[in-house]
Formats: structure tokens, C-alpha cells, sequence
């Protein structure tokens, strides 16, 4: 592991700015949504690994990586998962 980076969101997908270390470097992501069972729709780019999606507890985690391999130095902003339809925390 050569670059590490956290983010969240009240609502909605979060964003995350990483700045790779190595040339074709893969970015890989995890997600842990409680208050919604909703499958991911991920964004351009990206593949989903792995995901549960519990509908008795209303929750949804999962690994998503790029698709490809991504060049080294500046920083690759990632969506790092979105859906089509979901209600807002608290909602």
C-alpha cells in the first residue's frame, strides 16, 4: 500500500481526492451504508468487488476498485459510489 485516504458524506456519495505513489496503481475502496439495503451504482470507472445487502437491518457494505490501472502523481478524485434512488439520513 503505497497511498491511504478517508472520506464521508451526511448524504449522498462522498469524494475522495488520492494521490497514487506507483504507475498503475489500482484505488480501492470500501463502503458501509446503514441506513439503506440499496445496491451500488458506481460511477465511470469503477468495479465492484463484493457486496451484502442485509434489507432486515437496512444495511449495504461493499469494495469497489478502478477499473484500470491509474498513473502515478496527482491526485485522482473518485466518487467513491452513488445510487439511483435513496432517501436522505434521517428522512
Amino acid at each position: 500500500m503505497g497511498a491511504s485516504a478517508q472520506a464521508s458524506a451526511p448524504t449522498g456519495a462522498p469524494t475522495l481526492n488520492v494521490t497514487t505513489t506507483a504507475p498503475g496503481s489500482l484505488i480501492f475502496a470500501t463502503g458501509h451504508d446503514w441506513d439503506s439495503a440499496t445496491a451500488r451504482t458506481l460511477g465511470a470507472g469503477q468495479t465492484l468487488i463484493h457486496e451484502v445487502s442485509d434489507t432486515s437491518t437496512l444495511d449495504d457494505s461493499w469494495v469497489q476498485r478502478t477499473t484500470n490501472p491509474v498513473p502515478v502523481g496527482p491526485e485522482h478524485e473518485r466518487e467513491l459510489a452513488r445510487w439511483c434512488t435513496d432517501r436522505p439520513r434521517g428522512a
